[in-house]
């Protein structure tokens, strides 16, 4: 029987099946089923009087407020502030710097003392092994019966000539720049040696003294001179050190000549020690404030002198000191902005008499120290400078 019987034909249904029984096939018919609006549907609103220019302007509102957030991405890329450079990290900040007895490092003239040429011989060795700052101590003119105490200063202007001459401390500069090195020395600017011309002939006015009757003339770091009674002069480290005052006028215009001598040779920097000196109180103690403010003068009498001249207006030159004289000062004399370090060299102070309880605890002890410095440091300088 070829006849056909329908399985499935329910009103409202777009699909149909029919079953085939002499093939066992069926067959599905699927009619597309509309979604939405029909051609015909369409085709009369397509000019409609209503809803042509109402298309028109949703199509022109689109491409302006495209073009316009185009134009605004833009502004922005253009108008935003840049992000802000990486900070190159100074030379000082990056440099191995090496610190060298003058008197005992390499010499060239067979006389005992090492000397100036004995450093620009060996630089290329120094080079080789990583340094890149090259710190000879001592350079100024000491007395001469000393070779290694950079303090006992007889005359600021010249380079001690045991070691050799301006020229050869010139040579050696010029060494080590031709290498990307750097030079750096010792700056006393407190003391002096119980030699110097000023001190020898009585200049009482350049040095802090104290009158008889005061309250620092009875302390124990105050001695007598020689040939002048009533009057003592503060020492430091040492009574062989006299304290310079730094309120006068001679003592300035000496170190600022000192100064511009020695950055006009080449110098990058200075080693600026014994910072509590520069100022004292009634009792010949050390004024904090006062000594940083007179830091504060030194260090930009030497800023202005670099900024202001054409050749070294290109140069950085680097001020730092020890940690000797100013565990009190450390976090002031880095809030001034002045100093660009300081070298923490308790640990060249530790011996076994020192550390009774064993190294390790010691070396601990100091190092919490180091540390502790170090925090008060960072919040003074932040504080500075948010």
């Amino acid at each position: 029987m070829a006849a056909k019987q329908a399985l499935m034909a329910e009103e409202g249904k777009s699909s149909q099946a029919a079953f085939q029984k002499e093939t066992e096939k069926v067959n599905f018919e699927l009619e597309p089923k509309t979604i939405g609006l029909t051609k015909e549907q369409l085709e009369k609103y397509r000019n409609d009087p209503f809803w042509k220019p109402v298309r028109t302007v949703l199509f022109a509102l689109f491409w302006v407020a495209w073009a316009a957030m185009f134009a605004g991405a833009i502004l922005i890329v253009v108008l935003s502030p840049k992000c802000a450079e990486k900070q190159k990290p100074e030379w000082w900040q990056t440099k191995v710097s090496y610190q060298l007895l003058t008197p005992t490092f390499h010499d060239t003239d067979n006389d005992g003392v090492g000397d100036f040429k004995g450093v620009t011989e060996k630089i290329d060795l120094l080079k080789k092994i990583g340094v890149t700052t090259v710190y000879p101590s001592p350079v100024i003119e000491i007395q001469k019966d000393d070779y290694f105490n950079p303090y006992d200063v007889v005359d600021h202007l010249q380079v001690d000539k045991r070691f050799g001459t301006e020229a050869d401390f010139k040579e050696l500069i010029d060494a080590a720049h031709n290498r990307d090195m750097y030079v750096v020395m010792d700056l006393p600017v407190s003391s002096v040696s119980i030699n110097h011309p000023w001190f020898r002939n009585g200049e009482t006015e350049v040095f802090v003294t104290a009158k008889e009757g005061s309250a620092a003339f009875a302390q124990p770091n105050y001695h007598k001179f020689a040939d002048i009674n009533g009057t003592k002069y503060l020492g430091y480290p040492t009574a062989a050190n006299p304290v310079l005052n730094w309120s006068n006028a001679k003592v300035k215009g000496t170190i600022e000549e000192a100064i511009k001598k020695y950055l006009l040779l080449g110098l990058d920097g200075f080693h600026i020690d014994h910072v509590s000196q520069l100022a004292v109180d009634d009792t010949g103690k050390p004024n904090h404030d006062a000594a940083i403010a007179a830091l504060k003068e030194l260090t930009t009498l030497i800023k202005n002198f670099v900024e202001s001249h054409e050749d070294l207006k290109e140069k950085k030159i680097v001020l730092f000191s020890s940690l000797r004289d100013i565990e009190d000062l450390h976090a002031k004399a880095r809030e001034t902005g002045e100093l660009h370090y300081v070298i923490d060299n308790s640990f060249a102070t530790l011996s076994m008499g020192k550390c009774p309880e064993g190294v390790a605890i010691c070396v601990h002890d100091t190092l919490s120290a180091a540390y502790s410095r170090h925090q008060v440091s960072v919040e003074a300088f932040l504080n500075i400078h948010s």
